[in-house]
């Protein structure tokens, strides 16, 4: 996982000229995303482990290649000098929202278990489509506003 990891972060940059550009990239992974995601829940949700275990290795292959793309981005539009404190409300965004999900997901997947309803994992794919489909909506109307500018 760890060299998956290491290559698909080294190549974020093939992935960004073959999508043409940051925001086309960004857009590409967050569909994917999406669709992973949807795999891993309804996967779990029949029972299929394999797929499941599939669907996380390859989300964390594709968080990989998300966050040099993303610092990118954020470092096209920002002052250079403010360089290390973009990456630290990145940083600081991402554990900001594992604070507020990571409870509510584990409240679900106990829930799950309690009551004896197929999978367990489900939620986690659930919850990561719902993020996927808010960012992409937020992402287009975010383009929509600056091209009306």
């Amino acid at each position: 996982l760890f060299l998956l990891s290491g290559w698909a972060s080294r190549s974020a940059h093939t992935f960004v000229s073959r999508a043409g550009s940051h925001a086309r990239a960004a857009y590409g992974l967050w569909w994917g995303s999406i669709g992973l995601y949807a795999v891993l829940g309804l996967s779990d949700w029949l029972g299929w482990t394999w797929i499941v275990v599939w669907a996380f290795v390859v989300l964390s292959v594709v968080e990989n290649v998300w966050r040099p793309i993303l610092i990118s981005r954020f470092d096209d539009h920002a002052a250079a000098h403010l360089g290390a404190t973009i990456l630290s409300i990145e940083s600081q965004s991402q554990r900001l929202a594992t604070l507020i999900v990571a409870p509510l997901v584990g409240w679900l997947i106990d829930t799950i278990a309690r009551n004896g309803w197929p999978g367990h994992l489900w939620p986690i794919g659930l919850v990561g489509v719902l993020a996927g489909l808010a960012a992409v909506a937020f992402n287009s109307s975010y383009q929509n506003f600056i091209s009306n500018r």
